[in-house]
Protein backbone atom coordinates (compact mmCIF):
# COMPACT_ATOMS: atom_id res chain seq x y z
CA UNK A 1 0.00 0.00 0.00
CA UNK A 2 1.36 3.07 -0.99
CA UNK A 3 1.69 6.78 1.36
CA UNK A 4 -0.85 9.27 1.54
CA UNK A 5 -1.16 12.49 0.78
CA UNK A 6 -0.56 14.71 3.53
CA UNK A 7 -3.34 17.26 3.12
CA UNK A 8 -4.15 19.90 5.75
CA UNK A 9 -7.52 18.04 5.65
CA UNK A 10 -5.51 14.78 6.51
CA UNK A 11 -2.89 15.82 8.91
CA UNK A 12 -6.32 17.41 11.12
CA UNK A 13 -7.75 14.23 10.85
CA UNK A 14 -4.91 12.49 12.45
CA UNK A 15 -4.44 15.20 14.58
CA UNK A 16 -7.58 14.92 15.95
CA UNK A 17 -7.13 11.11 16.14
CA UNK A 18 -3.98 11.36 18.79
CA UNK A 19 -5.74 13.85 20.92
CA UNK A 20 -8.79 11.86 21.13
CA UNK A 21 -6.24 8.68 21.93
CA UNK A 22 -4.46 10.89 24.61
CA UNK A 23 -8.11 12.36 25.98
CA UNK A 24 -9.62 8.73 26.37
CA UNK A 25 -6.51 7.36 28.73
CA UNK A 26 -6.77 10.71 30.82
CA UNK A 27 -10.61 9.83 31.39
CA UNK A 28 -9.41 6.65 31.91
CA UNK A 29 -7.26 7.44 34.87
CA UNK A 30 -9.52 9.85 36.21
CA UNK A 31 -12.21 7.54 37.08
CA UNK A 32 -9.68 4.16 37.79
CA UNK A 33 -6.01 5.92 38.26
CA UNK A 34 -7.12 5.56 42.66
CA UNK A 35 -7.81 2.08 42.53
CA UNK A 36 -5.21 1.08 40.31
CA UNK A 37 -2.44 2.73 42.70
CA UNK A 38 -4.05 1.17 45.88
CA UNK A 39 -3.43 -2.29 44.60
CA UNK A 40 0.24 -1.57 44.04
CA UNK A 41 2.31 -3.10 41.14
CA UNK A 42 2.11 -6.85 40.78
CA UNK A 43 4.27 -8.92 41.99
CA UNK A 44 5.98 -11.89 40.78
CA UNK A 45 5.33 -15.41 42.02
CA UNK A 46 8.53 -16.50 43.91
CA UNK A 47 10.47 -19.40 42.06
CA UNK A 48 11.51 -22.42 44.14
CA UNK A 49 14.94 -22.96 44.37
CA UNK A 50 15.92 -26.26 41.75
CA UNK A 51 17.45 -28.49 44.23
CA UNK A 52 19.58 -31.38 42.40
CA UNK A 53 19.37 -34.46 43.62
CA UNK A 54 22.23 -36.16 45.39
CA UNK A 55 24.89 -38.30 43.57
CA UNK A 56 25.26 -41.93 44.12
CA UNK A 57 29.44 -42.13 44.31
CA UNK A 58 28.74 -45.85 43.50
CA UNK A 59 27.03 -45.26 40.65
CA UNK A 60 29.26 -42.83 38.83
CA UNK A 61 32.19 -44.97 39.15
CA UNK A 62 29.80 -48.07 37.73
CA UNK A 63 28.98 -45.60 34.69
CA UNK A 64 32.55 -44.55 33.99
CA UNK A 65 33.67 -48.40 34.25
CA UNK A 66 30.93 -48.63 31.60
CA UNK A 67 32.05 -46.09 29.14
CA UNK A 68 35.44 -47.00 29.20
CA UNK A 69 34.41 -50.75 28.52
CA UNK A 70 31.96 -49.87 25.39
CA UNK A 71 35.17 -47.00 24.24
CA UNK A 72 37.48 -50.01 23.89
CA UNK A 73 34.66 -52.26 22.02
CA UNK A 74 34.36 -49.25 19.33
CA UNK A 75 37.98 -49.05 18.58
CA UNK A 76 38.25 -52.97 18.26
CA UNK A 77 35.19 -52.53 15.79
CA UNK A 78 36.68 -49.95 14.03
CA UNK A 79 40.66 -51.68 13.83
CA UNK A 80 38.81 -54.57 12.51
CA UNK A 81 36.41 -52.83 9.83
CA UNK A 82 38.47 -50.67 8.62
CA UNK A 83 40.34 -53.42 5.91
CA UNK A 84 36.76 -54.46 4.87
CA UNK A 85 35.51 -50.95 4.50
CA UNK A 86 37.99 -49.98 2.08
CA UNK A 87 37.78 -52.87 0.03
CA UNK A 88 33.87 -52.52 -0.50
CA UNK A 89 34.48 -48.42 -1.30
CA UNK A 90 37.13 -49.17 -4.35
CA UNK A 91 34.14 -51.46 -6.15
CA UNK A 92 31.12 -49.50 -5.08
CA UNK A 93 30.26 -46.62 -8.18
CA UNK A 94 28.86 -43.79 -7.29
CA UNK A 95 25.35 -43.14 -7.96
CA UNK A 96 24.72 -40.54 -10.02
CA UNK A 97 20.72 -39.42 -10.53
CA UNK A 98 21.53 -39.15 -14.17
CA UNK A 99 22.38 -41.82 -16.20
CA UNK A 100 25.86 -41.39 -18.67
CA UNK A 101 26.52 -40.21 -21.57
CA UNK A 102 27.71 -41.91 -24.70
CA UNK A 103 30.91 -41.69 -26.11
CA UNK A 104 29.08 -40.59 -29.52
CA UNK A 105 26.88 -37.58 -28.04
CA UNK A 106 30.04 -36.66 -25.86
CA UNK A 107 31.82 -36.13 -28.34
CA UNK A 108 29.36 -33.78 -29.98
CA UNK A 109 30.69 -31.25 -27.27
CA UNK A 110 34.27 -30.94 -28.15
CA UNK A 111 33.97 -30.08 -31.89
CA UNK A 112 32.45 -26.70 -32.75
CA UNK A 113 31.11 -23.78 -31.05
CA UNK A 114 28.14 -22.92 -29.84
CA UNK A 115 27.64 -19.68 -31.96
CA UNK A 116 27.64 -22.24 -35.09
CA UNK A 117 25.41 -24.32 -33.90
CA UNK A 118 28.17 -26.87 -33.37
CA UNK A 119 29.64 -28.47 -29.67
CA UNK A 120 27.31 -27.52 -26.58
CA UNK A 121 24.61 -26.44 -28.87
CA UNK A 122 24.36 -29.81 -30.34
CA UNK A 123 25.52 -31.50 -27.70
CA UNK A 124 22.03 -30.12 -25.54
CA UNK A 125 20.04 -31.01 -28.52
CA UNK A 126 20.97 -34.10 -28.71
CA UNK A 127 20.82 -34.19 -25.47
CA UNK A 128 16.93 -32.67 -25.21
CA UNK A 129 15.51 -35.50 -27.90
CA UNK A 130 16.16 -38.17 -25.48
CA UNK A 131 13.01 -38.84 -22.81
CA UNK A 132 13.48 -37.99 -19.12
CA UNK A 133 13.52 -41.77 -18.48
CA UNK A 134 16.07 -42.06 -20.85
CA UNK A 135 18.29 -39.89 -18.93
CA UNK A 136 17.48 -40.09 -15.71
CA UNK A 137 17.66 -42.92 -13.12
CA UNK A 138 14.60 -42.19 -11.67
CA UNK A 139 12.18 -39.01 -11.59
CA UNK A 140 13.89 -36.15 -9.76
CA UNK A 141 10.67 -33.88 -9.30
CA UNK A 142 7.34 -35.19 -8.32
CA UNK A 143 5.75 -33.46 -11.67
CA UNK A 144 7.74 -36.08 -13.71
CA UNK A 145 5.70 -39.06 -11.81
CA UNK A 146 3.17 -38.57 -14.36
CA UNK A 147 3.76 -39.89 -17.59
CA UNK A 148 7.11 -41.56 -16.34
CA UNK A 149 7.85 -44.64 -18.69
CA UNK A 150 4.58 -44.53 -19.83
CA UNK A 151 5.93 -45.47 -23.39
CA UNK A 152 4.85 -44.28 -27.05
CA UNK A 153 1.70 -43.10 -27.21
CA UNK A 154 0.60 -43.93 -30.84
CA UNK A 155 -1.87 -40.91 -31.89
CA UNK A 156 -4.79 -41.70 -33.24
CA UNK A 157 -6.12 -40.33 -36.52
CA UNK A 158 -7.32 -36.80 -36.83
CA UNK A 159 -10.21 -36.06 -38.63
CA UNK A 160 -9.37 -34.06 -41.96
CA UNK A 161 -11.67 -30.98 -41.19
CA UNK A 162 -10.19 -30.33 -37.88
CA UNK A 163 -7.51 -27.48 -37.08
CA UNK A 164 -5.90 -28.91 -33.43
CA UNK A 165 -5.94 -32.14 -33.13
CA UNK A 166 -8.12 -33.56 -30.01
CA UNK A 167 -7.44 -32.56 -26.33
CA UNK A 168 -7.74 -35.79 -24.56
CA UNK A 169 -5.17 -37.28 -27.50
CA UNK A 170 -2.82 -35.24 -26.00
CA UNK A 171 -3.42 -34.76 -22.59
CA UNK A 172 -2.73 -37.56 -19.94
CA UNK A 173 -3.63 -38.30 -16.24
CA UNK A 174 -2.76 -41.44 -14.38
CA UNK A 175 -6.20 -41.61 -12.19
CA UNK A 176 -8.99 -40.52 -14.13
CA UNK A 177 -10.60 -37.46 -13.28
CA UNK A 178 -11.39 -38.26 -9.82
CA UNK A 179 -7.74 -39.03 -8.53
CA UNK A 180 -6.32 -39.50 -4.88
CA UNK A 181 -3.47 -36.99 -4.77
CA UNK A 182 -0.16 -38.58 -4.13
CA UNK A 183 1.51 -37.25 -1.08
CA UNK A 184 4.33 -36.02 -2.85
CA UNK A 185 2.27 -33.38 -5.01
CA UNK A 186 0.58 -31.67 -1.98
CA UNK A 187 2.59 -29.19 0.49
CA UNK A 188 3.52 -30.12 3.59
CA UNK A 189 3.78 -27.51 6.51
Amino acid sequence: MGRELLTTQRQNFWKETYLKEALIRLNWYRQHGQTAKAKGPRKAKPREKVKLPAINEVLLKAAEERKKADEIKERIERLTSKTDKVDVEKDALPEFDMKPVTPCTRSLLYNGISKEEEGRFKYLRERYKLKPEEKYVHPLTTSWSYGWQLGNMDPTQHSIYSRYPILKDTFFRRNGVFSLLNPHDTASC
